[in-house]
C-alpha cells in the first residue's frame, strides 16, 4: 500500500504529532508499506529519506497533488493552525474526489494559541468556514484523538467523525536508575504550556521543602523570558534548564525523576503524559482538554485546576510527600499504558480504516 502522511514539522523539529507519525510510519514500513511524509515547515538540512520513510518538503499545491494522485491512502494530520499544506491536500482531494483520512490533533479551544490567531477577524473566520466545509465532505473519514475531543469538534461544527485511534507508543527497555529531580517538566518552554505556572508553583513549594530539586526539558521562542522569570523567582538554585533533549533519549529523561507535571493551558491529548506513565512516573496535570479523561483511564495520575499555582503546589506537595500514592499511581499507569497504549494496536486501527476507504 502507498500511504501520504501529511503535516506541518517533520519529527526532527515538531513535537508529539510529528514524532508519533514518524513511528507510526516506520511500523507501517516494516510491514511492507511505502511512506511518504509531506512537511511544509522544517529546516533545509532534514533528511529525504529516514528508516525507510521518504521525506518530501513542499507546500506547492501541484507537487501536493502528484504526490496525492500517486498514492492508495492520503492522510492528513491537522492541527487548528491550519497550515497551507494539509489545507491543501484537502482542497485537492475534495476536487478529485479522492478519499482522505484526517487525524485531528488539537480542539478548537486551540484556536486563540494557534497560528490563526496572527490574522485578522475576518481572515480567521474564513479560513474555519473553509476548513469545515472541508473536513464536513463526503470524501473525508475524520479520526480523533479522545471521546472528549470527539464532543469538543461536534460541538464546533465538525460531524464527519469516522473513529477514535489513541496514540501509541514504543516502550524501550531500560536499566532502573535513582531519580536525580523530584519534578519533571517537559515540553516547549512557553507560557501557553504554562511553565511560568509552575515556577510559582514551586517557589511557594521551596518555603517547605527548600531542598527540592526540579528540571525542566525543552526550548522555545520564550525559552530566555522563562530563565529569567525562574532568576527573578530565586529558584536557580532548584531549577535546571535541561535544553532540547532528542526523542530517543526523552525515557531516559523520565527517568531521572520521581514525578511529571504537565501544566499547559491548552491541550488534546499530550503524549508525553502518557510517555511517563510507560516507565513508571505518576503525572500531576492540568485540567484541560481530554486530559482527566486520560488519567481516569489510565489511574496514572491527578489534577490540578489550570493557571492555579497554588493549587499546583498543593498536589506538587501532596504527592512528594505520600510515597504510597507515587507507588499506586506508578503501578496503575505503567500497568494500563503498557497494556493498551502500544504502537501495533495504533497500526492495525489506521490499516484497518485505510483498507475500508480503498472498498
Amino acid at each position: 500500500m502507498k500511504i501520504l502522511i501529511i503535516h506541518d514539522y517533520q519529527p526532527f523539529d515538531g513535537g508529539g504529532l510529528e514524532i508519533n507519525s514518524f513511528t507510526v510510519s516506520k511500523e507501517l514500513v516494516r510491514r511492507g508499506n511505502d511512506v511518504t511524509i509531506i512537511t511544509s515547515q522544517t529546516n533545509a538540512t532534514a533528511p529525504k529519506r529516514k528508516d525507510g520513510v521518504f521525506f518530501v518538503l513542499t507546500s506547492d499545491p501541484k507537487q501536493i497533488e502528484k504526490l496525492i494522485l500517486k498514492a492508495d491512502v492520503v492522510h492528513v494530520q491537522l492541527t487548528f493552525s491550519l497550515r497551507e499544506a494539509g489545507m491543501s491536500a484537502l482542497r485537492i482531494c475534495q476536487r478529485i474526489n479522492k478519499r482522505v483520512v484526517v487525524t485531528l490533533h488539537t480542539s478548537p479551544t486551540h484556536i486563540p494559541y494557534s497560528a490563526l490567531s496572527s490574522l485578522s477577524i475576518k481572515e480567521r473566520k474564513q479560513k474555519i468556514t473553509e476548513a469545515k466545509n472541508l473536513l464536513n465532505a463526503s470524501n473525508v473519514r475524520i479520526v480523533s484523538l479522545s471521546p472528549v475531543l470527539s464532543k469538543e469538534l461536534a460541538d464546533f461544527g465538525i460531524t464527519n467523525l469516522a473513529t477514535i485511534i489513541q496514540n501509541g507508543f514504543t516502550i524501550p527497555k531500560l536499566k532502573q536508575k535513582k531519580p536525580v529531580y523530584d519534578f519533571l517538566v517537559v515540553g516547549e518552554v512557553s507560557y501557553l504550556k504554562g511553565v511560568n505556572y509552575f515556577l510559582d508553583a514551586v517557589k511557594i513549594l521551596k518555603k517547605e521543602v527548600p531542598d527540592i530539586r526540579c528540571a525542566i526539558v525543552g526550548n522555545g521562542s520564550e525559552f530566555t523570558l522563562v530563565k529569567a522569570l525562574a532568576n527573578a523567582l530565586d529558584l536557580n538554585d532548584v531549577v535546571t534548564f535541561l535544553g532540547y533533549i532528542p526523542h530517543e533519549d526523552i525515557f531516559k529523561t523520565f527517568q531521572k525523576a520521581k514525578i511529571l507535571v504537565h501544566p499547559s493551558l491548552t491541550e488534546a491529548v499530550p503524549l508525553v503524559i502518557t510517555e511517563a506513565q510507560l516507565v513508571g512516573l505518576p503525572v500531576i496535570a492540568s485540567n484541560i482538554g481530554a486530559i482527566p479523561n486520560l488519567l481516569k483511564q489510565t489511574g496514572g495520575g491527578i489534577l490540578f485546576e489550570k493557571a492555579n499555582a497554588q493549587d499546583l503546589k498543593e498536589k506538587m506537595l501532596l504527592l512528594l510527600k505520600n510515597k504510597e500514592l507515587q507507588k499506586k499511581l506508578r503501578k496503575k499507569g505503567k500497568t494500563f499504558c503498557k497494556k493498551n497504549f502500544t504502537i501495533s494496536r495504533q497500526v492495525e486501527e489506521l490499516l484497518s480504516l485505510y483498507r475500508s476507504t480503498l472498498e
